[in-house]
């Protein structure tokens, strides 16, 4: 299969999964982050539904900044994916993951180097226009 093609289907895939997790949400929610913050250190279904709570507080969420970069090494690269999804929805405020989203893209699936890509274009916020 071609790299085009590819890119392709995992941005269609991208596009597809995350509306039914939720994360498409732009207003903030309301979210207990202390125990979210306790869900991150879960089996893979509690840390997925954390990052996608956390995800709903957008820059409410930078309490959990130091264990949502941790699971950017994780070797789950659906993990990797919300984790960078998070972070992206956390903004500017959480522009010290850029090193940690930077080298999640090392050897990363195609959709893991997307979020990444996205999440560092939207903590550059508005210095990077």
């Amino acid at each position: 299969m071609n790299s085009f093609l590819m890119l392709t289907l995992s941005m269609l895939l991208a596009v597809l999964t995350l509306p039914g997790t939720g994360c498409t949400n732009k207003k903030e929610a309301a979210v207990d982050i202390k125990a979210q913050v306790q869900a991150l250190t879960g089996d893979q279904d509690a840390k997925l539904n954390a990052l996608v709570e956390l995800s709903k507080a957008g820059p409410g969420a930078l309490p959990a900044l130091d264990k949502i970069v941790a699971l950017l090494a994780e070797d789950d690269p659906l993990i990797r994916r919300t984790a960078a999804y998070t972070l992206e929805q956390m903004g500017p405020a959480a522009k010290s993951a850029i090193p940690a989203l930077e080298k999640a893209m090392e050897g990363a699936t195609i959709d893991v180097t997307m979020a990444a890509t996205r999440a560092i274009s939207a903590l550059k916020g508005s210095s990077a226009k």
